[in-house]
């Protein structure tokens, strides 16, 4: 396997952009989780186009690489999008898809993980109390349901400086491509004549 380093894909990360295009361009793809990704396997990694990325605004840049051995992102354009926003919520909101959780408690938490992960003078405490208030003001019973998912993100975040990194591994890894095994049979054992 050879290693390359951060920035020496892009012939790989041109191919699988172009694939999905046209993947998109005949109707094969017309949401944007749809993907068409690449291994290489002389590297150890496969290039994929990440969910939620349209279309009309992908470019080899926005192909995340991913390695084969141990499913870590090896390179990727960070972009905060709906989509992460919500990977981080589903995260915790155990026992509940994201999609059935309201729109409005979606974006309160969506703006609280924002503001924690990205924005440097709002700390998480303020965060998370100014969306649990929210989050009351429609439904008292959702304040709740909004401090548990943030606290349990909040309590995860601080525990591991490299959060974004291995949550983005877990998803790689649920769409990593299975590695290729040899399969194994067994003869049976002849049959004794009697």
């Amino acid at each position: 396997m050879r290693i390359m380093p951060p920035g020496m894909y892009s012939e790989l990360k041109k191919t699988v952009c172009d694939a999905n295009k046209e993947l998109h361009a005949h109707g094969l793809a017309p949401f944007t989780w749809g993907n068409v990704s690449q291994v290489d396997r002389e590297a150890g990694v496969f290039a994929i186009k990440p969910s939620g990325v349209p279309y009309n605004e992908l470019t080899p840049e926005k192909i995340v690489i991913v390695s084969l051995s141990d499913g870590k992102v090896v390179e990727a354009k960070a972009e905060v999008g709906e989509e992460l926003l919500n990977t981080i919520i589903g995260k915790f909101s155990i026992g509940w898809d994201v999609k059935r959780i309201s729109r409005l408690n979606r974006v309160i938490m969506q703006l609280a993980v924002y503001e924690i992960l990205y924005v440097d003078d709002v700390p998480e405490g303020v965060a998370v109390s100014e969306a649990v208030r929210l989050a009351k003001k429609y439904n008292d019973e959702m304040g709740r349901f909004v401090n548990g998912i943030l606290g349990a993100f909040v309590r995860a975040w601080k525990a591991d400086p490299n959060f974004l990194e291995n949550l983005a591994a877990e998803e790689a890894a649920k769409i990593a491509p299975a590695e290729e095994t040899e399969e194994v049979t067994e003869e049976a054992p002849a049959a004794e004549e009697i």
